[in-house]
């Protein structure tokens, strides 16, 4: 796979992977409300799967597009914030406007 589709494919599964975040904080609130724990169960499982995948997604980049450990580990922190993708995909945009 080439640079170019690592790095969009990696935006996708930021995408996907942070708007499950924002589901799982919206489970915590319902149980909380509620106190059924399945949604966050299931969200949380989802949630953890996406991560993962993101993760991967992240060091298979790095590895193949020659990113400087900061900036990968940049990316990477900004999964741990609800809505973080929103601030990185600028700079995955950039990368991805530099590999063409």
């Amino acid at each position: 796979m080439s640079a170019r589709q690592l790095i969009q494919s990696l935006r996708l599964v930021a995408l996907v992977e942070g708007l499950s975040w924002l589901f799982l904080i919206a489970a915590m609130i319902y149980r909380s409300q509620t106190g059924h724990h399945e949604p966050v169960a299931w969200s949380g499982r989802v949630h953890g799967g996406l991560f993962c995948l993101f993760a991967l997604a992240l060091f298979w980049t790095w590895l193949e597009a020659k990113w400087t450990v900061t900036f990968s580990a940049l990316i990477g922190l900004s999964s741990l914030l609800p809505l973080g993708f929103v601030f990185a995909d600028p700079f995955l945009k950039k990368k991805l406007a530099q590999s063409s």
